[in-house]
Order: C-alpha cells, then sequence, then structure tokens
C-alpha cells in the first residue's frame, strides 16, 4: 500500500497485490480501512522510523492490534517517506506466506526506492502547490485587469460627456493646470482665438499662447492665475487677464 496524507489525515492512495482477481482499488481513509495494520502505519508516521516484522502475529509490539490478531500477517515492512524532513507518505508491505522475507538486503533496496518515492512525491506536492499558486494569481489578474478596463472605460465616457459639455457651451472656456501651463480651449474659445483643431493638435495649442495681465503687456506670474488662485483656496471673481497668441493679440 502506498499512504499518503491527505487534509491532516492519512489515506490510503494505491495497491499492489501479488496475485491476480482483486478487487479494483477505491482510495480511503486509513482509519476505515480493513486491508492493513492501521496501527503500525500510524506508529510509523508519529516516529518516522521503520518498522520491520518477521512474523508480525507471534512476535513484536503489535501481536495486540486487532488486525494483525484477526489477518495474521506474517512478514510486514512499513517505511516513511520523508522529503525534506516532511512526511510526505508511507509504503507498507506485507507476506502472508514466509517469515523474514524482508531480509536487510532487500530492506535496504525498499529504503532506496522509499527516498526516491518521497523526492518524487514532494517534487509533485511542490508542482502542484504552484499550479494552485498560478492559477490563483491568473484568476486575480484577470479580475483585477477585468476592473482596470471597466474604471478606463467608465472615465473615457466621463470625460467624453465633460468634452461634449464644454463643446456645447456657448461661452468660451479656457483652462489652465496648476503650473499656469493652457490645457483646453472649448469650441467657442477656439473660434474666438482663431485655434482650428484640424491644423493645431490639442497638445500644442499651450505652446502658441500666453497669459498676460489685463494690459495684454505684462506676462502674468503663475500665482497670480485666476485658476492657481482659486486652487490654493482663495475666492476669485473678476480677475481680468489676457490669452496672447505668441507674437500678436487675440
Amino acid at each position: 500500500f502506498l499512504v499518503l496524507p491527505r487534509d491532516g489525515a492519512l489515506w490510503l492512495e494505491a495497491r499492489m497485490e501479488a496475485f491476480a482477481g482483486a478487487a479494483p482499488f477505491v482510495p480511503e481513509p486509513l482509519a476505515s480501512s480493513s486491508g492493513l495494520s492501521a496501527a503500525i502505519v500510524q506508529y510509523v508516521a508519529r516516529t518516522r522510523e521503520p518498522v520491520v516484522l518477521a512474523d508480525a502475529a507471534e512476535e513484536g509490539m503489535f501481536v495486540s492490534d486487532g488486525y494483525v490478531a484477526t489477518k495474521r500477517p506474517v512478514s510486514v515492512i512499513c517505511l516513511p517517506l520523508v522529503a525534506k524532513g516532511e512526511l510526505t507518505g508511507l509504503l507498507y508491505l506485507e507476506n502472508g506466506l514466509a517469515k523474514g522475507a524482508f531480509t536487510p538486503a532487500r530492506v535496504e533496496v525498499l529504503s532506496i526506492v522509499a527516498a526516491q518515492a518521497a523526492i518524487s512525491l514532494e517534487n509533485a506536492r511542490l508542482y502542484e502547490t504552484l499550479e494552485k499558486k498560478v492559477a490563483t494569481r491568473t484568476r486575480e489578474l484577470v479580475t483585477e485587469l477585468a476592473e482596470r478596463r471597466k474604471a478606463e472605460e467608465a472615465l473615457a465616457r466621463e470625460a467624453e460627456f465633460n468634452r461634449m459639455l464644454l463643446e456645447s457651451l456657448e461661452e468660451g472656456v479656457v483652462a489652465c493646470d496648476g503650473n499656469g501651463t493652457l490645457v483646453l480651449f472649448n469650441e467657442v474659445a477656439r473660434r474666438w482665438h482663431g485655434v482650428d483643431p484640424a491644423t493645431v493638435p490639442p497638445e500644442e495649442w499651450a505652446s502658441r499662447y500666453d497669459l498676460f495681465a489685463a494690459d495684454g503687456v505684462t506676462p502674468l506670474p503663475v500665482d497670480q492665475i485666476p485658476l492657481v488662485r482659486t486652487l490654493r483656496g482663495e475666492r476669485v471673481a473678476d480677475a481680468p487677464f489676457t490669452i496672447l497668441a505668441r507674437g500678436q493679440p487675440l
């Protein structure tokens, strides 16, 4: 039998019979299995020490075990499968015909097989864990991308709504950022200022105009721009200034 830990319990995961005709094997919990000595398996799992019995029904510490007393197995061996200090499984074998079937030489071979099996089981466990982590992260990324796409679409709709709202106003609207750079002209303002979006891309508008005081001569300091003053918390009303195309007044 191959016994593996699963969800905090030990399970019989595989069985190999020396004789044909055995019923198909279905994995089952060790606690409810009647096909082996659960006491021996639990002892090895707890101590991580191998158990080798030449005549289990007649000698050794498990002669009074219910399974041993009833089934009377002869030779029994149970080996722990340990990798990186962790119990990855157990190998349980019986020979019901011959006493002392598990000689030192055979025990040595089985120990080598058990060590290789432990490494393989640990690698399989790590691979399964990695697969689960990748699958979980993939689902998270898909969710994050979907949420980000929704947010971007919502922002785009909001920006388009604001653009259409500004474009529909009958008043000219010109805006600048906190550094005093002109960043927006609505349609009326563009018409007033002779800005043709077909020939002047919006990203170039700011480079073609400057802000001046009401006299149209004195450059307007950034800290005196009405919007900048408003961003500082001032209440600003009736603050005249002039927008001049570089090289000519508008």
